[in-house]
């Protein structure tokens, strides 16, 4: 303690002082420095709790914890301590919680909202990126490794503040199998289809094939092409259809699905035909010049014909049998051998029974018109022709096609 004391029949006139200035030291003697020799750590024993007084521990070169059982530490609260069943690092609350802080050679992250998986493994990271306000979800940060999202409903708000509603993306209900959904490439140059193949991959496109095509208000295309490859592909649509191209339908058009108008329209067709003219089996020799043209709806044919044939200087006769042959397309027949189709009424030629109406006729399954008088009442009549003659032909027959 460096007391300086008295000499033995040496400190005459001095030893009180020098015995009050020892008392002194003795009084201030708290081991700091100057007041007594330094405690080193091998002259303390520690052997219950040490109470620092509401002060902090500082200069420590580190912290060894002995393993203690949970129950060890029941009484203490905002403590640190490791227990002894799992080795791990716990932080018990002031409510006298356990809170684990470790867990193996990393944190515990399941602290973190319940965040949990490979983190202390990988080099995975959830990033935030204030400047551009987007959240990264990275399978290794540097550089950017995107790492693949595995949710349920994904929820998409405007990019904005207070904003309530969404669009909720979300997988089926009872789900078969896995598929994959591949975005377009890129963006159409203009207005499109969106199509999706068998891997997933979809695609925008103007020139669309579908097997089947139900719309229920109004629907516009450009072209439009109904084919029957593999016997499938239909198009119904319960309002207006339209397309400012062509549209084609291989099998044909219903009006309506089901009752009155329900037939299939399965042909159209607008043409031209080469008219002749026969009369008793001969050729006119002044020359035919005749034409034809026709439009066959479904299995219905109308005909036109228009033009002029002239009779040669000793073809004329009486009784003739006239006919227009080469029409596209045979008549149905009725199984009786009787005209079953009339045209409209010819007035350019005299029966050889009168002044009666003379009409265009067919007979079963020919593809030629008999030009016949119509009779007030018994037999047809035939027709009379003048030699040297020019005449005009004009009318039209509308017939079923066998």
């Amino acid at each position: 303690m460096n007391l300086t004391l008295p000499t033995e029949d040496g400190s005459e006139g001095t030893w009180d002082t020098e015995l009050n200035d020892a008392l002194e030291r003795i009084d201030a003697h708290d081991h700091t420095s100057g007041n007594g020799v330094q405690i080193p750590s091998a002259g303390i024993n520690i052997d219950a709790d040490l109470s620092f007084g509401g002060y902090a521990l500082t200069g420590l070169k580190a912290v060894a914890f002995s393993a203690v059982a949970s129950a060890d530490v029941s009484a203490l609260t905002r403590a640190l301590f490791v227990d002894s069943s799992d080795n791990e690092l716990y932080w018990r609350t002031a409510g006298g919680a356990n809170v684990k802080v470790t867990s193996g050679t990393a944190l515990n992250i399941s602290l973190d909202g319940g965040i949990e998986g490979d983190y202390t493994t990988t080099d995975a990271v959830v990033n935030y990126n204030d400047a551009a306000k987007l959240y990264k979800l990275l399978q290794d940060e540097s550089p950017d490794f995107w790492a693949a999202a595995g949710v349920g409903d994904l929820r998409l708000y405007e990019k904005a503040s207070g904003i309530a509603n969404y669009v909720n993306l979300q997988s089926p209900a009872s789900l078969a199998a896995v598929y994959d959904f591949i975005f377009p490439t890129a963006l159409p140059a203009s207005t499109s289809l969106l199509t999706l193949d068998a891997s997933g991959q979809a695609a925008t496109t103007r020139d669309a094939t579908i097997d089947t095509l139900t719309t229920t208000g109004l629907t516009t295309a450009d072209s439009l092409a109904v084919t029957n490859a593999a016997a499938v592909g239909s198009l119904s649509s319960a309002g207006v259809l339209g397309s400012a191209g062509l549209a084609t339908f291989d099998v044909g058009v219903k009006v309506k699905d089901t009752g009155a108008g329900s037939t299939t329209l399965a042909h159209f067709e607008e043409g031209t035909w080469t008219p002749d003219v026969t009369y008793d089996g001969n050729t006119p020799s002044g020359g035919v010049s005749l034409t034809g043209r026709y439009q066959r709806i479904g299995d219905w044919v109308t005909a036109n014909v228009f033009g002029e044939f002239t009779l040669g200087a000793a073809q004329g006769g009486t009784n003739l049998i006239l006919r227009v042959t080469g029409l596209p397309y045979s008549c149905a027949s009725f199984g009786v051998n009787r005209y079953n189709w009339v045209s409209t009424p010819i007035a350019e030629f005299t029966p050889s029974g009168g002044s009666n109406t003379c009409v265009g006729v067919m007979y079963n399954s020919t593809t030629s018109i008999t030009i016949i008088e119509t009779p007030d009442a018994g037999s047809l009549a035939d027709i009379s022709l003048a030699n040297g003659t020019t005449y005009q032909l004009s009318f039209s027959i509308s017939y079923k096609v066998a």
